[in-house]
Parts: C-alpha cells; structure tokens; sequence
C-alpha cells in the first residue's frame, strides 16, 4: 500500500514538466537528466527503433507518458525533452513536451502544498496542489513494470 504522507513527505525537490499543456512533476532526487532529443546522435536511415537511445554507452529504455495517460501529442517543439528518471537501478527515459521548473523544496513550501491521492487514474501516485496549480505525480515504478 502507498503511503501518500510519506511521499509528500521525501519531496527533495521537483523537476516540473508539461504534457498536453497538463503539469507533471517528479522528486528531482529520481532524475538523472534532462536531454534535448536533437542533441542525440540521428538514427541510422531506415531505422525505427523510437523504443531506445544510447547514452554514454547505456542502452535507454524510452517511454511516451501521452500514450500511459492517454493524451494526445501536441506536435514537437523545440522544448520537447527526455527526462531520465532513475527507478529500480535502471534509468528510464520519458518524453516530455516541456521541462517548465526545477527546484529543490524548502520546508517553508512544502508547508504550501497539498497533496492528494491519484485514484482517479492507475498510472498516479497523486496530485500535489500549489495555489491554482495542479502537479501530477506519475507512479513511474508501474508504468515502468506494465510496459516493459
């Protein structure tokens, strides 16, 4: 059983993305890196394999958070990035539209927020909710253990 307290709890500090103009958000202690796709080597011509990069010789798993959640992609922009995201020693990328924030949480701010459970879709662990802000929080370990 997930203990939501807990979780509000061990925030570090949050690297704040965009997908369909919707807010995400991760604990930045679970982020490797943040990774413009232009800057990745191109594909070999007639290669389709979207599914994997390589970074620094590891061979990275990529996952697009639209298709878990069931959003529809906004064409690319030049601020669509990878977020790397560390869970069970393994380092997984999603796509994101937009990395918006990063920053590590005070106690002042965490005094600020206010966090609820994700039932109302299985892939999160909750919604944090600062002043009109609305942060999900994916539960990346299951998106992680369904997919692959």
């Amino acid at each position: 059983m997930i203990d939501h307290y807990e979780i509000s709890e061990s925030l570090t500090g949050l690297v704040i993305f965009e997908i369909s103009r919707r807010e995400f958000c991760a604990d930045i202690k679970d982020v490797s890196a943040i990774i413009n796709p232009k800057d990745l080597p191109k594909k070999e011509e007639g290669s389709h394999d979207d599914l994997s990069i390589n970074v620094n010789d590891l061979n990275i798993t990529l996952i697009d958070l639209h298709k878990i959640f069931d959003i529809k992609h906004l064409p690319g922009t030049k601020d669509e990035r990878i977020v790397l995201v560390e869970i069970e020693e393994k380092i997984i990328g999603f796509y994101v539209e937009k990395v918006k924030e990063i920053f590590t949480m005070s106690k002042g701010f965490r005094s600020k927020i206010i966090f609820s459970p994700g039932n109302d879709n299985q892939y999160l662990l909750g919604k944090l909710t600062y002043g009109t802000r609305q942060l999900y929080i994916p539960d990346f370990s299951k998106i992680v253990m369904e997919v692959l």
